[in-house]
């Protein structure tokens, strides 16, 4: 009996530092959202109900399994994600979609948790709309040169990048990459975190700070008192990720495998989303506990 609870304990650690990388990795990719892997990965929850003085204790073990999976996803595996966009970016792009994708039945099948209501298609077209005109403005080529010289407004800017990138975290569908482009200041927070460049890097820290406290709070407010409006308004967000995700298509063997990588992440997706405890079917329409912290 013992080693089968040790067996289980270390199958769930491996699945939550998985978990991580790929939410470490979706964190430095423009158009990628973090956010909206975590709730593929089914880790979405976990993660608001662990923000918390009074829970922390009893999620140590997910927080740090999540966290050595994001640390390894942010500066083991960036290189190697950054050479398959570079090289093979029909099938990169074409296996994150899958697992959005993929992912898809588990959110709509969460937010009919409760009757559905009319009214709460406002929130899932308000996140579509916020998804759409990232889209049709996030092409530009901001954030392509390096800042060197900090200043007042600098350190302000990259307070608000690393908010930015923070809320992105938390909110599926949004990509903080992608808005820090937008912004200007992608380019700068990548050179300043593979140079370890501290002048630009404490003010980021102190924006993600701010940006994780005030988000987790809002979301949990907002999943307490509107539960079916948040979760139409995350799957609006998840589905309009689609947009800066698709890479264009190729009738060749390229396509060929872009389409069986996207099948293939879809049903990992699906199997993860299905793989979920009893407890948390039971929990899904409830707050987490000290939501109101």
């Amino acid at each position: 009996m013992e080693n089968r609870k040790l067996w289980r304990k270390a199958v769930t650690g491996l699945k939550n530092i998985f978990a991580g990388i790929v939410i470490g990795i979706s964190n430095v990719i423009p158009g990628v959202s973090g956010g909206t892997m975590a709730v593929v990965l089914n880790v979405y929850d976990e993660i608001l109900d662990a923000v918390s003085i009074k829970r922390f204790v009893k999620h140590l073990f997910f927080i740090i399994t999540l966290g050595i999976g994001m640390l390894a996803g942010i500066y083991g595996f960036s290189n190697i994600i950054e050479y398959l966009f570079e090289n093979y970016p029909m099938q990169t792009n074409f296996a994150f979609l899958g697992l959005i994708l993929g992912s898809i039945p588990m959110i709509f099948k969460r937010s009919l948790k409760e009757k559905f209501q009319p009214v709460n298609l406002i929130p899932f077209i308000a996140g579509l709309g916020i998804m759409v005109v990232l889209f049709l403005f996030g092409n530009q080529e901001g954030g392509q040169t390096v800042m060197t010289q900090m200043d007042v407004g600098t350190f302000l800017l990259m307070i608000l990048a690393g908010a930015v990138a923070a809320f992105a975290m938390v909110l599926p569908g949004i990509s903080g990459s992608m808005i820090m482009v937008i912004m200007g200041t992608y380019t700068t927070v990548i050179s300043a975190v593979s140079n370890l460049n501290f002048l630009f890097l404490l003010p980021v820290a102190i924006g993600v700070v701010i940006g994780i406290v005030v988000c987790i709070k809002m979301v949990k407010y907002l999943m307490k008192r509107f539960y079916q409006g948040t979760y139409f308004a995350i799957l609006g967000l998840v589905l309009g990720s689609v947009l800066s995700l698709w890479p264009g298509f190729t009738f060749d063997m390229q396509g060929l495998v872009s389409i069986l990588l996207m099948l293939t992440a879809a049903v990992i997706a699906y199997l993860f989303s299905r793989s979920e405890k009893d407890e948390n079917d039971e929990t899904d329409g409830d707050v987490p506990e000290g939501a109101e912290e």
